[in-house]
C-alpha cells in the first residue's frame, strides 16, 4: 500500500490550458493564409525578393533580354523627362 500511494504522488497532475478565443484563432488563421503560397506546406514562407535562375533556352534569353533592355530605355526616358522638368 505504501508503494501505490508513492506512484500517486509522484506522478505530476496534468496541464490545463485555457482555451483561445474563437476571433482570436480565426484571425490567425486568416493571417497565416494570405503569406503562404498554394503549392508549399504550412510553415513554407518565401522570400521576397527571389531572382529567377538564369535561362537556359536561348529563345528565352534573347526574349528576356529584350525585355530587359526595353525597361532600361523606360527608365532613362523617364529620369531624362523628370530632368527636363526640374530645369
Amino acid at each position: 500500500m505504501a508503494t501505490e500511494q508513492s506512484t500517486e504522488k509522484n506522478n505530476p497532475p496534468p496541464e490545463k490550458k485555457a482555451p483561445l478565443p474563437k476571433v482570436v484563432t480565426l484571425n490567425k488563421a486568416r493571417s497565416d493564409s494570405e503569406g503562404q503560397p498554394s503549392g508549399l506546406g504550412l510553415g513554407a514562407k518565401v522570400a521576397p525578393n527571389v531572382k529567377r535562375a538564369a535561362p537556359i533556352d536561348l529563345v528565352e534569353e534573347r526574349l528576356l533580354g529584350k525585355v530587359n533592355a526595353q525597361k532600361r530605355r523606360s527608365a532613362s526616358a523617364e529620369e531624362n523627362d523628370n530632368a527636363k522638368e526640374v530645369n
